[in-house]
């Protein structure tokens, strides 16, 4: 159940090592990995890591410590099957325009190609 605003939180250390969790850790991030370099992989598998790691833990801070339901807590609800089908037809255009926009790209022209 939602908490008025005159209702106090059962566990207010949960919320704020989440929040200072989750406001911190790309300042850490970004003071372990100074240089930006796009074409690195291994950075940029690193940086997706991390990411995803922090998502895991703030869900673990929430369900855990906290031992509330995530979706609800978070506002997220059972999609419908409408939600379902605006979803998959914004995948298969942006799959579509994507598609449209590499052949078109510069590169892929046929003085380029290494076909």
């Amino acid at each position: 159940m939602p908490q008025t605003s005159g209702e106090r939180s059962r566990r207010p250390w949960a919320t704020i090592v989440g929040l200072i969790f989750a406001l911190g850790w790309p300042l850490l991030l970004a003071a372990l990995i100074p240089s930006q370099n796009l074409q690195n992989i291994r950075q940029d598998l690193t940086v997706g890591v991390a990411e995803w790691m922090s998502v895991v833990v703030l869900f673990g801070i929430v369900v855990f410590w906290e031992r509330l339901p995530f979706f609800s807590t978070v506002g997220l609800t059972m999609p419908k099957r409408r939600d379902i089908a605006i979803v998959a037809w914004l995948a298969l255009l942006a799959m579509g325009l994507c598609a449209f926009l590499a052949t078109q790209h510069v590169t892929m022209s046929a003085k380029h190609s290494i076909l």
